[in-house]
């Protein structure tokens, strides 16, 4: 194919103006005077523009104005842009002396839309683009001819602004201009960000605020960016030295180099320049990609010369403007999400909104809306659950595992993987978006039934590894639809099982908020989630479906939540007495009287929809009896369509990327690597003696494998299997995976079963004990197409941790449901022969799942005792305990102990890689193992702190301060790390600064390993000061790999508002002046490095979140509705909205005004959205309603 690169492009100078196609890789933040236009002719790009992250498609044009900071970036290597940029002058007959003209032009924002559409702006630049490119005599002239039609276009129909120069003043863009252009020219400064502020005379604060303002991001992000930039750039020749590039782009160290360029890439150095060897048709020149000319100039032909049908925004509109389309607002994607959503809700009768408000949305054929479930599972892989046809599926390590190795991007990744798996299916075999998942209430006791499910004790490791979980199956970033619906659960503060129908989780103001809360801020504000799963029980005797504190205060007010709320199932019902929930032992809240309060007040309280049948049952009673209005069935229905419209279900296919996906993404050779890949991370080395491990394949020549675990498949809660037809194609047990392994070194392996498991005789199943079982009556609201003996095996396989109806995957089992004594005498005989024994200890849902707590801590099946007489048949016993936190003998007398808890379908082969030593072990706990169950507090304590519970016991790291056996961060490794020369930027620290803090590791051994560098701060108590602190809390971490013998610098930093604890005299966040120790090192307990700094000042919270809610969304003509605005700053504090008050403005008066208490009056019938600005301290940020006005009342 014939090539081009962007470097012999020839810019024609006939006419004023630069032309040129490309493909795009990235750009660091950059500014230029003339105007830039950018069409995306394939693929899609993603343009930093100020604070936005805009992603253009095909067909999308976009202008970047004079003097703008902005930054380009694509993940689609394939994909072409057309640029032509053109100086200011060539508009001098339309801006006077001393002015600038702004264009507003983005294909991506539908109030920027020209009169004309946007076709015949992209069809004369598309001509441009061209003619520019060839070489006929007359060829220039025509291309002359088409930047005067596409100038005149602009001048004619695009929205424009003329700025003045302000005397003695600089402009935000100016500056953002001068500070860009500075930071490019000194980028091998290792002080740059101190130069530039002396440079500019500048102080640090006011760089900061500018940045913020004007690109959303930091001094320090942008210096990154642009050093990652001319890195990449560097890297073009192999035989670059890659410390001298660190120094040249101005990075402290090779090892902060690596960091910083794998946090932008996704590569390290030396694999993005051997990724870039030898290919000189895919060489990265200056930010952009080689492209294949020829498709070039067919793409411009067919935006230039053919149909408007080429026009994302022309599907079907003939490229109308909105008013013009002959269809209703809702099916018309000019419109934005949440005006198409509220056209649509308005459009329904009262009978027809009512059956929208459980998980079982049913159809409503007039309207062309089609029954969906927003019930469905993926919590590490999909798997349903009420999914009858057989599906292919990839089932990774439950989510417990996953924190275990501590790698937010590779769980971002995984999720990524999933996501891709589900759009799939949705493709092909038509299953729902909404997934119920992850599940992240704490794991701050290892009785909990659902532990598997979380991501461990530690609420800012849950959060941060929560957030990129949600991120990569929500696809944010991939397209401006959501891919999958991800549903963090369950909100909030239900870490047990046994009392979640009937009991309260008791805690104070600042538990609430600095511990248990914690990790669903961390999911909502950084992870954004679509959707949220409120939980069974009460909080503070309110129960959390009705709780306005965590529905309304925290989860939308102070953390910007704008999807919808869902009950967990039967919930809205347990807030009166579900009748399901008694039959299972439960009693029942009786917080309302009657089911028709609990479906009212539920609702009013912001739970959008229920999981489950009860407003079915008794919402009509209640809003004929007057205990709720139709206004708030109206804001959650909107509030929950809002998220299908998202995610392109309303939309032409052609418009949303996902809906390509077809069987390739279904189980691929990269999903099973992942799985083995992320399965490795996720297991634990927790003893070593005599280095029995790695397996010495030159001594051992016969292994014996026992416990049932090596061979029944455990992969935890919510898992592929247990629905009725889907299932993984791949299924590796400890004993294949070991046996494999062994065979190509000539080991013999035996197995031999030694114990017997619940699942062998039907433990575990709770609706084995429902007499007269029915789903209506329970509650339950399921899919109509499935029924009979479909429903019982759907519902005994999700609830009951049954194996599904298509059983892929039953092991030969010849002692099945053997004889228990035997069983062991048999295994305990064999291991004296054996060289090396290798015990699959654990256990399945019999002994913990959902709606059943742990008993006990040891494991099940008296197997401590049988453990034990392995151990003293052959000392080179390894036991594998496959599940979470267990106490028992063997743990000190076994040589070797690995956790490796329900690590996924490829569980067997990622044991014996660590095994065999061909993964050195690189994963740490995430939850705390006790030695005893007799230290932890009853698991219906709330409290963590040793004067909030009854029997004076604390829970984890933060508050425990007794021997345990493992602690929290702990893991080993095959070669050992060194810690060494702790250093901070600084010690003196006022509240608003951030923590910079260094340390060496050094890799002491003689293998390759991961290390996981982990820092903790706590506050020091001065003289007779008495406190309830924290002992210590993780604050940052970082995974790094170390060749043997290598010392690398790890730098991480802590902005001190993440160092807040909550106040009651404030009653606000707040950051306390003071000392406070830093400690780095191995975990939670082995801590070599430590100092102190010092905090004064006072915390300048910015304004964080600004939220709105109307009282009405549907309103007949004349009629009026109200805005209520809260403002919140990041330190919860409410500001006075009398002193600030809102701005607020409509999208369309002629449909909807607003006046400047935010009255709203329905004027005539159409779409509005309502905006509402709340400037504090310099920093806006606004929240907007979108309304529908009916002709009739």
């Amino acid at each position: 194919m014939e090539v081009t690169l962007f470097e012999s492009i020839d810019h024609s100078q006939v006419f004023p103006a630069k032309v040129f196609v490309t493909a795009i890789e990235s750009s660091s933040f950059h500014w230029h005077y003339d105007l830039e236009l950018i069409i995306v002719l394939k693929g899609m790009v993603q343009v930093v523009h100020g604070p936005e992250r805009l992603n253009l498609r095909v067909g999308d044009i976009f202008l970047i104005n004079s003097k703008v900071v902005h930054a380009y970036h694509s993940n689609d290597r394939d994909n072409l842009c057309l640029f032509i940029q053109f100086p200011l002058s060539v508009f001098a007959q339309i801006s006077g002396e001393g002015q600038t003209i702004y264009f507003n032009l983005n294909s991506a924002d539908l109030a920027y839309l020209p009169v004309t559409g946007f076709q015949p702006l992209i069809r004369s630049a598309c001509r441009l683009g061209y003619y520019s490119r060839q070489k006929t005599a007359g060829a220039g002239f025509r291309a002359a001819g088409a930047l005067a039609d596409l100038l005149a276009n602009f001048i004619d129909h695009v929205q424009y602004e003329l700025h003045g120069t302000t005397s003695g003043s600089e402009s935000e863009a100016d500056l953002t201009a001068r500070i860009s252009s500075f930071v490019d020219d000194h980028l091998e400064s290792p002080s740059l960000a101190t130069d530039l502020s002396t440079a500019l005379h500048l102080h640090d604060k006011a760089i900061y605020r500018c940045l913020k303002n004007s690109l959303g991001i930091s001094l320090k992000e942008l210096i990154d960016t642009a050093r990652v930039e001319k890195a990449r750039q560097l890297l073009r020749s192999r035989s670059a030295n890659i410390m001298d590039i660190a120094e040249q782009c101005g990075f402290i160290s090779e090892a902060t180099f690596y960091r910083v360029f794998k946090k932008y890439t996704g590569l390290t150095p030396a694999e993005y320049r051997d990724q870039g060897t030898g290919k000189q048709t895919d060489q990265i020149i200056q930010g952009y990609l080689s492209y294949n000319a020829n498709e070039a100039d067919q793409l411009l032909a067919s935006l230039a010369f053919e149909p408007a049908k080429h026009n994302n925004f022309a599907y079907g509109f003939n490229n109308r403007s909105p008013k013009e389309v002959p269809m209703n607002i809702c099916q018309n994607p000019l419109y934005s999400f949440a005006e198409r959503a509220a056209d649509l809700v308005s459009r329904m009768t009262l009978e027809e909104k009512i059956m929208q408000v459980g998980n079982n949305a049913a159809a409503i054929p007039r309207l062309g809306l089609p029954r969906y479930d927003y019930w469905s599972e993926a919590s590490h892989g999909f798997f349903g659950p009420f999914e009858v046809k057989t599906m292919d599926v990839t089932s990774y390590p439950v989510c417990l595992a996953m924190s275990q190795s501590w790698d937010a991007e590779k769980i971002h990744t995984v999720t990524q993987a999933i996501s891709d798996e589900i759009r799939a299916h949705h493709n092909l075999n038509d299953v729902e978006l909404h997934m119920w998942c992850p599940t992240i209430n704490l794991a701050r006791d290892p009785r909990n039934g659902r532990s598997d499910e979380n991501f461990g004790e530690d609420p800012f490791l849950a959060g941060k590894l929560a957030a990129s979980y949600i991120r990569g199956l929500q696809g944010e970033g991939e397209s401006d639809y959501v891919k999958v619906v991800a549903t963090p659960k369950h909100y909030a503060l239900n870490s047990s099982e046994n009392n979640r129908h009937s009991g309260s989780s008791n805690v104070d103001e600042a538990t609430l908020r600095e511990y248990y809360t914690k990790v669903f801020e961390y999911a909502i504000r950084e992870g954004h989630a679509q959707s949220i799963m409120t939980s069974y029980n009460r909080i503070n005797g309110v129960p959390a479906s009705v709780n306005d504190q965590l529905l309304t205060t925290l989860l939308r007010e102070e953390w910007g939540f704008d999807g919808f709320v869902v009950s967990d199932c039967g919930a809205v019902a347990d807030c009166y007495a579900n009748p399901m929930h008694i039959m299972m032992g439960g009693m029942g809240h009786y917080y309302c009287k009657s089911l028709e309060e609990a479906s009212a007040m539920t609702l009013t309280a912001g739970t959008d929809i229920s999981c489950g049948s009860e407003h079915k049952k008794a919402l009509l009673s209640a809003l004929r009896h007057g205990l709720i209005t139709e206004d708030i069935i109206d804001r959650a229905i909107i509030r929950t369509l809002l998220t299908r419209f998202r995610l392109g279900l309303f939309d032409d296919p052609s418009r949303v990327p996902f809906s390509r996906y077809g069987s390739e993404r279904v189980c691929s050779p990269a999903q099973t690597a992942l799985s083995v890949d992320m399965a490795n991370d996720t297991i634990v080395l927790l003893k070593n003696e005599r280095n029995l491990l790695p397996i010495n394949t030159s001594q051992v020549k016969n292994i014996l494998v026992v416990g049932p675990n090596a061979i029944y498949r455990q992969l935890g809660g919510y898992s592929a299997g247990q629905s009725a037809g889907v299932d993984t194609i791949v299924s590796t047990m400890a004993l294949a995976g070991i046996r494999s392994q062994a065979a190509t070194a000539g080991i013999e392996v035996s197995y031999e079963k030694g114990w017997c498991i619940g699942k062998e005789f039907g433990q575990g199943n709770i609706f084995e004990s429902l007499p007269g079982f029915d789903p209506a009556e329970m509650m339950i609201d399921i899919n109509p197409g499935v029924e009979g003996d479909d429903l019982r095996a759907v519902l005994s396989a999700t609830f009951g941790g049954r194996e599904g109806t298509v059983k892929r995957h039953v092991p030969e089992d010849p002692d099945y449901r053997g004889d228990e004594l035997a069983l062991i005498d048999r295994a305990v005989a064999a291991a004296r022969k054996a060289d090396l024994v290798v015990v699959i200890a654990g256990t399945d849902e019999s002994t913990g799942s959902e709606e059943k707590d742990r008993e006990t801590l040891d494991l099940p099946y008296g197997q401590d005792e049988k453990i034990q007489r392995l151990i003293a048949a052959n000392a080179n016993t390894v036991v594998v305990v496959a599940m979470g936190a267990v106490t028992g003998n063997f743990i000190e007398q076994a040589p070797a102990l690995i956790n490796a808890h329900f690590a996924g379908q490829a569980q067997g082969e990622a044991i014996a890689n660590i095994l065999f030593g061909k993964v050195n072990p690189n994963a740490k706990l995430s939850a705390t193992w006790y030695k005893s169950l007799a230290d932890l507090p009853h698991i219906n304590d709330y409290g963590l702190k040793k004067q909030d519970t009854y029997d004076k016991k604390a829970r984890t790291y933060q508050y425990f301060e007794q021997p345990v056996l493992f602690p929290f961060g702990f893991g080993l490794s095959y070669t050992n790390y060194e810690y060494s020369n702790l250093r901070l930027v600084s010690s003196q620290l006022d509240a608003n600064d951030t923590l910079q803090v260094s340390v060496d590791v050094t890799n002491a051994g003689s293998r390759d390993g991961s290390e996981i560098v982990q820092l903790y701060v706590a506050k020091v108590l001065q003289g007779k000061q008495r406190d309830n602190k924290p002992l210590r809390q993780l604050r940052g971490w970082a995974k790094v790999w170390l060749a043997a013998g290598e010392t690398r610098t790890v730098s991480i930093a802590v902005p001190l508002s993440e160092v807040t604890f909550w106040s009651n005299l404030k009653k606000k966040m707040v950051v306390e002046s003071g000392t406070y120790r830093v400690e780095v090192g191995r975990s939670s307990a082995d801590l070599p490095c430590q100092t102190e700094f010092n905090v004064n000042g006072e915390w300048q919270a910015a304004l964080s979140t600004v939220y709105a809610v109307a009282s009405r969304y549907v309103l007949p003509v004349g009629a009026e509705s109200r805005i209520r605005v809260a403002a919140t700053l990041a330190d919860t504090s409410h500001l006075d909205l009398v002193q600030y008050p809102p701005q607020f403005a409509s999208s369309d008066p002629a449909v909807a005004t607003v006046d400047s208490h935010g009255t709203v009056k329905a004027v005539t019938a159409g779409v509005a959205t309502i905006s509402c600005t709340v400037e504090y301290q310099g920093q806006q940020n606004s929240a907007a309603v979108a309304v529908a006005v009916k002709a009739d009342a």
